[in-house]
């Protein structure tokens, strides 16, 4: 996942940011890793216009996190352990301290979302 997410984020910069093409290679594989890590891009001199950097960041991030969400319901309901399952019934007591009713899994994801 995190090198799609980079390769995904690559070919948006290169394709939609003029700036980003001007730049030599290694300075644009180090922006793409720092952009991995953070969702959000630093300020630079160098681009006219962070506006489309902070936009496609940010859009990565949040298809990356809903991702991650997703392959939590589908573990939770595909996976044939089901000492797996019934530990994710009980994730949203142990984070938030609240006892789980039915679906409350469920209604977690949609929560972080």
């Amino acid at each position: 996942p995190a090198f799609i997410k980079m390769l995904v984020a690559f070919v948006l910069f290169q394709f939609l940011v003029d700036d980003f093409k001007k730049k030599q290679s290694h300075e644009k594989f180090i922006y793409i890793l720092i952009s991995f890590l953070l969702p959000v891009s630093f300020p630079s001199k160098d681009f006219k216009s962070m506006k489309k950097l902070n936009i496609i960041n940010f859009m990565l991030y949040f298809l990356e996190c809903t991702g991650v969400l997703a392959f939590a319901f589908f573990m939770k309901h595909f996976y044939h352990n089901q000492h797996y399952c019934q530990f994710y019934e009980k994730v949203p007591q142990i984070i938030i301290g609240y006892s789980p009713e039915d679906n409350q899994f469920e209604l977690f994801l949609v929560l972080m979302l």
